[in-house]
């Protein structure tokens, strides 16, 4: 790995190089180099990524056609993106559930849903699916780990709405 150097404030021979306005400034009591190596923790893909790679365990919230109506009823889910990552997928921790996913390039909105919810919209604003965390701060690292790799994927954000 190479290191990346990164100045902190000029050196004395800088300083009188670059005039009264490098003047101002002192080195630091550290010294004037910090050295960081490149390859290490911040050219790598980011926490939120990785995170979701991983899977986050959510409930999703689907409906049960009964013969005579509509029920509705969850199921506990590992919610994670692909190995492309190009699809959320969701997969049923207890078997015969419904497996699914859907394609990061056609989610256009995420909507938190009370303390633990959240919905995700397509670019439509119709509701795709519905998914329910333990706990408020789980729904709120799922959604800011979504709103992260959505931003530095495509190049175009989904809405996150309050």
């Amino acid at each position: 790995q190479r290191p990346l150097h990164l100045y902190l404030s000029p050196s004395p021979r800088r300083r009188r190089q670059h005039g009264a306005a490098a003047a101002a400034l002192r080195p630091s009591a550290m010294g004037d180099l910090l050295s960081l190596c490149v390859g290490g923790a911040f050219d790598s893909e980011s926490a939120e990524l990785l995170s979701l790679r991983k899977g986050f365990a959510l409930s999703r919230k689907k409906d049960l056609t009964l013969g005579l109506g509509l029920a509705s009823g969850s199921e506990t889910c590992i919610v994670a993106l692909d190995r492309g990552d190009t699809m959320l997928t969701w997969r049923a921790l207890k078997g015969g559930g419904d497996d699914g996913g859907m394609p990061m390039s056609r989610i256009g909105r995420i909507v938190p849903e009370g303390e633990k919810g959240v919905s995700v919209l397509n670019k439509q604003g119709k509701r795709e699916v519905e998914f329910t965390a333990q706990t408020p701060h789980e729904r709120d690292e799922w959604l800011h780990a979504m709103q992260t790799v959505l931003m530095e994927g495509a190049g175009a954000s989904p809405k996150v709405s309050e």
